[in-house]
């Protein structure tokens, strides 16, 4: 995502609907699989 913000920003390169579709999709994951992450080492973290 970074390089794809890079190419548009410093070169003019253009992203076309699905590649800002694509981007965010990925971002999404990322956030998600995140917040998933951390409740589950608290939750196991108190039990312990």
């Amino acid at each position: 995502m970074v390089t794809a913000i890079g190419a548009w920003f410093i070169l003019g390169k253009k992203l076309t609907s699905m590649q800002m579709a694509g981007g965010a999709l990925v971002l999404l994951a990322v956030f998600i699989t995140s917040v998933k992450g951390k409740s589950n080492y608290l939750s196991s973290e108190r039990v312990a």
